[in-house]
């Protein structure tokens, strides 16, 4: 009896030893989740943050640009130019949109001949709704399995 008491001590010691590493595991894996959680979050809030940079960015060029498109300083010149000349290029591919729609075409009359060659001709095209449609399939005959 001393030997199933040691035993059932053993077996106790045991089951409260894993029942406490379970606990500190969980709190651990439920801590990693939290911080997760918050990682995601401030890079969300990075994300948004760096976007209101780029915005500000593209705003101060556009700002810039407005302001000393026709007297840059330095080596802001050369992007003035190549902002001016998109900028021509767009006018110019709009202005070209804009001629395309506004010809009319409603007094364009195109006239159709019928091109026939003279075999075509000569070849008797008597068909008939019946030859251009296809036949239902033959239905299989079933044989009964023995």
């Amino acid at each position: 009896m001393a030997d199933f008491n040691a035993l059932r001590d053993k077996v106790l010691v045991s089951l409260n030893t894993v029942a406490e590493k379970t606990k500190v595991v969980a709190s651990t894996v439920a801590d990693k989740a939290k911080d997760t959680a918050q990682i995601a979050k401030l890079n969300m809030e990075i994300a948004s943050e760096r976007d209101r940079v780029k915005k500000a960015y593209l705003e101060l060029g556009k700002l810039y640009y407005d302001t000393h498109k026709d007297d840059p300083d330095g080596f802001f010149t050369q992007l003035c130019q190549e902002v001016t000349l998109s900028l021509s290029r767009v006018s110019a591919l709009e202005d070209e949109i804009a001629r395309l729609k506004a010809t009319d075409t409603e007094d364009v009359d195109v006239e159709f001949e019928n091109v026939v060659s003279a075999a075509e001709e000569d070849a008797d095209c008597t068909c008939t709704k019946e030859d251009f449609q296809e036949e239902a399939p033959a239905a299989e005959e079933e044989t009964p399995e023995e």
